[in-house]
């Protein structure tokens, strides 16, 4: 089966670095104006940016890029943060940025030929900056410990070359991120491959989910 990572063209231009805890909590500001670290939800898995090489997917009206995991922790998946980048040579559109959490199979392949099990978005032009940008689900998704899961977004909008998730990774051997991979297709028609060598930046956060005492 053909490689699809050669589909992916790399990260658009880096901006100066401020400090990761900076440029988290101005990220979320500007994309929800609130932090991460909202009550009830802590953070359960992840794979945090660096500053090395990477690449950056672009941000497609049609679902064909993503990201699977390991949910950690048994609960209500309340929110997620990705990492994206904004060429700001290209025309950026007013629209929308969704992103949906979708269930896989036995062999980890997302299966987005159904529902999806949570949802959220946010506006376009909330992308401002590059770093982490928090997805708050309107419709959480609930997840059990073990199971694998994944993120896929889309716009309503053509924002390909405009706006990028990043990530970090290679082609062969583990990825940064060792419960999950990097998972594309090439069109909605087509079935999507996992490459377990590569990684998206994310972070998921999970309310769990309390035990009922007698």
């Amino acid at each position: 089966m053909q490689n699809l990572t050669t589909r992916m063209r790399p990260a658009i231009g880096r901006l100066a670095a401020i400090g990761a805890a900076a440029l988290l909590l101005a990220a979320a500001t500007a994309s929800l104006g609130a932090t991460i670290a909202l009550a009830g939800a802590k953070l359960d898995q992840q794979n945090p940016h660096t500053d090395g090489g990477g690449f950056g997917a672009g941000i497609e009206m049609t679902a064909t890029d993503g990201q699977t995991f390991t949910a950690g922790t048994t609960g209500s998946l309340d929110r997620v943060a990705v990492y994206l980048e904004r060429d700001f040579g290209e025309p950026l559109p007013s629209g929308k940025i969704f992103l949906d959490i979708y269930p896989t199979n036995a062999a980890g392949i997302p299966r987005t030929d159904g529902a999806a099990l949570g949802s959220g978005s946010i506006a376009t032009t909330a992308v401002t900056k590059e770093g982490f940008y928090v997805f708050s689900l309107s419709r959480p998704a609930p997840v059990k410990k073990g199971t694998v899961y994944a993120i896929i977004p889309h716009s309503d909008v053509s924002i390909e070359f405009a706006i990028a998730w990043d990530g970090n990774g290679g082609v062969t051997g583990p990825g940064p991120y060792p419960r999950g991979g990097n998972a594309q297709r090439a069109d909605a028609n087509s079935p999507w491959v996992v490459f377990p060598s590569q990684d998206h930046y994310f972070k998921t956060f999970v309310s769990a989910s309390r035990k009922r005492h007698r």
